[in-house]
This record gives C-alpha cells, structure tokens and sequence, in this order.
C-alpha cells in the first residue's frame, strides 16, 4: 500500500466514520477528495483565471515552454470534460508513467519546478483519471522532491528554489490537510516563500535587478501562494513578507508599460498580466492601488475619476539597493516612461510614450582618456534622486579608474514634456576625452537627421514623434564642433571629444508631439564668474526653445561659486528652469 494512504489510514484508525469510509479504499478516498467542502483549491482560490494561473507572468524567456503540454493536458482534467473520457484517461495516465519514470534523472530546472507544482495543483482532480498506485507514487514523489535537500541545494535560480521548495510544498500542505506528511511541509514552505520575497525586494516591495527577468513569474508565485493559503485559513508569508507583498503589487504597476507587459521584458506574455494583476490587488486591498490600476486597464473608470492626482502615489521610484529607476510622468495610459537598470557595471534604459516604445537596451558608454578606453570598475551609484510634482531626477556615478569618473543624468519634465540625459567625464587634469553614447531606438522607430542642423527626429515610420537635440553642439552643421549626433547602425549615437578636465554631453528629447511642427533652436549660453567668462570645462549653461516653450539649464562642474547665466546669479551645482512670458524663470529643480 501506498505511503500516502497507509498514513491515512493510521490517523483514521478507531475514529468515528464521517462518511469518508476507510481512505486506504481507492474509491472511497477519490469520492471524498471531490466532495469535500475543504480545503478549498487554487481555482476557487484564485477566480480570476484559476485554471490557467500557473501560466501567468510566464514568457518564452523563461524558459519553460517544455512544460505547455503537460500543462494543456491538466486543465483539460480541471474543465472535467466528458467528451472523449477514455482516451484522456489514457493519455494523462501514460503521461504521468513516462514522467515517474525519469524523475530521478531529472536535473533540477524551470520546467521540472513548473511541472511539479502543476501535478500538486491537479492531484485532486487526477482521482478521476488516475488508479491508486500511480496516484499515489506522484504524490509520493513530490512529497520526496519538496523535501530532498540534495536538489535544493543544486540550484541558486530563485524561481526554480520558489516552485519546487516554495510553492510545491505549500500547495500539497493546503491541499491534503488528511495527510500527515504534506502538513509536515507547511512551516518549512512558508518560512521559505518569506524569506525568498524578503530577500529579493528592498524593503518597499521592488524586486531587485538581478531578478527583474522572473518577477512577474515570482509575483505571480506568491500571489497564487497567498491566495490558497488564505482561503484555508492557513499562513504564508509572515508579517514583515506580507507587508513587502503590498508593497510590491504598487511596484508591479510601477514597472507596466501601457498594455500592462513588464520594462525591460519582451512583450509576449500580456494576456493574462490583468487576471494577475487583480488577484494580487485583492490580496493587498488598496484603493490607491487600484485606482492607478483602472487607468491601465481602461484609462478611465469611477473609481479612477474619484481619485485626484494628487491622492494617487507618485508614480516614479528608485532603489539603489534594486539597482532599479521608474521613472513615469504620470499614471496615466499615455504618459511618458523611463526604466532605468544601474545594479551591475552597465545601464540599461527603456523609453515609452503611451504605446510607443521609443528606445529600450543597454546604454551603453564608451569613454577614451588618452587614446586609451576605460570601463567600469565596479557597480554604478546613485548620487541623487529627486522626484516631484515637476520633475523626476536620477544621477548615477561609477569609477573608471585612475581617478576619473563618470556620471549619468536623467532629468524627465512631466508637465513640460521632455527628457534631459547627461553624461559627464570629470578626471582630475586635463587630458584627451573621447566620449560617446549610444541608445538602440525600438523598431519600428526609425531616425531622421536634419539636413542643415544637427538635431534628429524620431519617426514611426509615418509620423515625426520626438525631437533629439545635442545641447553642447551648436545648432548649425557650418558651424565647426567636436562633436556629432547621428542614426547608427546601433541607434542613436551622440560623440563628442576635447582636451579638457571635465567634458559634459547632455541630449535633449521633446516628447511632445503636438510640438512638432512648431519652431525650434537650442542655444551654448556664457557662464561669467566675476566678470569673467568661464570655459565649458568650469560650468555650462543652455537655452532650449520649442514653439513658446523655453527652459534654461545650468550645470557646475567645478567647484560651486556664484556665476551668471543670462542674467541669472546662481551658487548651486545644478538648475533647470521654464522661462515665463514676462522673462522670469520659474525652477523646476536645484540641487545645491
């Protein structure tokens, strides 16, 4: 007799019948698994697509299109179809002989964790399907493989670690209250699916960048995790776990694009992002959370109309810990996005405006000191964050050696439109720089330069939608500079060189396409400390006009002193600033 049911039998022995019958009766015990009013299971658990939850957030990225099949096969066994029983019958059961068969040999892998958690979920449903002995030697087995330390500790992928050590044993722990050794793995199982989120988030719910690929495959773990847990009345994450859960389901919509598919991910696996998105907001149960939820799902919705801007959480985030930037102009579906991955030695930058993407991949940076390239030594930091009603300010820093530095600015305007990225070498003498950036513009953008001037557009193929303008070079080609902006085999390409100390290339972008067929120029300005008109190399200023549209930016890249840009006296490091009709200058930020 099975281990499985000679342990049922044991606890059932000399206690009063309760119209079960004995459980080590195959019959019987099938009966009274189907029939009984609890536990309650992950369909029911989980309304919103119950049958197809363990699908979601899972993408041909992760690897795990090995397991479709299997998966097809068990929710055909959750529909209960009738039609077609016995061949059903017969292919799950050959099925599952295959699949005991090479378990042993199986390496530890995405699809193995995915497979067993879908055998868990099904175990209930496969009593009609199945016989007794190889029933009850699969759940023998995943008992076996929930609990041997052995392959726990071959594998450092923490969504494998999640499913077959996580969710696995709490799903048979939920599942099979009868059965002394599956309620044996609900401690160890939540103790790990809390630890787990702990350990991958930062403290407010963002997941971090090492494992921004799996966190809609993680959350979506946790989600179907908490929601079984809670409808039997059990525990799973622990307070500090289920605090960070809440947090998290705000950062999931954090990092959406406007058709809800994840930044930094291929968008392939959206169908189903609302039916996880509204079981995770029923877990947490903030109206602010689902509030800024119903602009994604429709725009606009009651409960969206009676929740002011001003009431809604600011929709950009940072983490240095996470290594992650969010940066959005507002929560609604057209606004303006930014991502922005700094955890390791490289950066890697998405752009969206509504449904457009605009540019997404590595930002990459190549700087050359004396005819010599230098690389990050190390991770990238964050110098500032800032974000406000106004703007959204990131500025991240990473050593080249030798006592050079080099530092990224990205200043988003939300009212104003636009998007300011800035790139500064600062090395402690003067020295040859050759410094260029480049951004991969998403197809089908494509790149437009100007014939007589040295900005770019950014098409979509029909339209002009986004203008690129180098600020430190001057407007007209006639005009001699050490510097270009061009459309590149790799995308975007800004370069610019000189012997300096300190080289700055900032990239202006109007995001406003209304603004298109408006005029346009951009202006270097003359920074004077006490009289004296100052080189690039101390400080830079410029001008930016698009049809009335005007802003000021001033940068000090030596020591802070009192100068004057147009006009202005100004002692910080750094300030952007709109220009009103009447000539005054209203700051849209200032970092002292």
């Amino acid at each position: 007799m099975s281990e499985s049911l000679t342990a049922v039998k044991r606890q059932n022995a000399g206690r009063p019948s309760d119209g079960t019958s004995d459980p080590s009766d195959w019959g019987q015990w099938g009966q009274h698994l189907r029939h009984r009013v609890t536990p309650i299971g992950l369909r029911e658990s989980v309304k919103s697509g119950g049958r197809k939850a363990l699908r979601w957030g899972l993408s041909d990225a992760h690897h795990v299109t090995d397991a479709w099949p299997l998966l097809s096969n068990l929710e055909k066994v959750a529909r209960k179809r009738t039609s077609k029983r016995k061949s059903l019958d017969s292919e799950i059961a050959t099925e599952l002989e295959v699949w005991l068969q090479g378990l042993a040999a199986r390496e530890v892998s995405r699809t193995l964790g995915l497979e067993c958690v879908a055998w868990s979920y099904a175990l209930v449903d496969l009593t009609r399907e199945l016989p007794a002995a190889p029933w009850c030697e699969l759940l023998d087995q995943l008992v076996d493989v929930a609990t041997d330390a052995r392959r726990a500790s071959s594998s450092d992928d923490p969504l494998v670690r999640q499913w077959l050590y996580g969710e696995l044993p709490l799903a048979l722990s939920c599942l099979f209250p009868e059965l002394e050794q599956c309620q044996e793995l609900h401690e160890p199982a939540s103790e790990m699916l809390s630890s787990a989120l702990i350990d991958l988030l930062d403290g407010e719910g963002l997941i971090h960048s090492g494992a921004i690929e799996i966190f809609r495959p993680l959350l979506a773990s946790w989600t179907r995790c908490e929601s079984l847990a809670r409808a039997n009345g059990r525990v799973c994450l622990n307070e500090e776990a289920q605090e960070q859960y809440d947090w998290m389901v705000l950062q999931m919509l954090r990092l959406c694009r406007r058709d809800g598919s994840q930044l930094f991910s291929v968008a392939d696996e959206i169908g189903d992002w609302r039916k996880l998105a509204q079981a995770a907001l029923e877990l947490s149960g903030d109206p602010q959370d689902q509030a800024v939820a119903s602009r994604f799902f429709s725009g606009r919705s009651k409960l969206a109309e009676r929740s002011s801007k001003k009431s809604l959480p600011d929709a950009a985030v940072c983490s240095e810990w996470a290594g992650i930037a969010a940066m959005r102009t507002s929560w609604n579906r057209g606004a303006t996005a930014l991502g922005v991955i700094f955890g390791q030695d490289s950066v890697v930058a998405e752009l969206s405006r509504g449904a457009q993407q605009i540019f997404a991949g590595p930002w990459d940076t190549d700087v050359c000191v004396d005819g010599k390239r230098l690389t990050v030594q190390g991770r990238w930091s964050e110098l500032c964050w800032f974000s406000d009603e106004d703007v959204a300010y990131l500025e991240l820093e990473a050593p080249l050696g030798n006592g050079i530095v080099l530092q990224r600015q990205c200043l988003l305007a939300r009212k104003d439109e636009f998007l300011l990225l800035g790139h500064v070498v600062l090395s402690k003498k003067t020295v040859e720089m050759d410094l260029a950036v480049s951004w991969p513009i998403h197809a089908p953008m494509s790149l437009q330069p100007a014939d007589e001037t040295r900005e770019i557009t950014i098409t979509d193929g029909h339209k002009p939608r986004f203008l690129a303008l180098p600020l430190a070079l001057p407007e007209w080609r006639a005009a001699s500079a050490e510097g270009e902006l061009v459309a590149a085999p790799s995308g975007l390409l800004l370069k610019q060189r000189g012997a300096v100390s300190r080289l700055e290339m900032p990239l202006f972008i109007d995001l406003a396409p209304r603004q298109r067929t408006k005029p346009y120029t951009w202006r270097q300005l003359t920074v004077a400390e006490d009289l004296r008109v100052q080189p690039r190399e101390v400080a830079t200023g410029y001008r930016v006009q698009i049809g009335r549209r005007q802003w000021i930016f001033y940068r000090s890249l030596a020591a802070k002193r009192i100068r004057t840009v147009l006009g202005q006296n100004l002692g910080c490091e750094y300030i952007c600033g709109r220009f009103h009709a009447n000539g005054s200058v209203e700051t849209l930020i200032e970092i002292e």
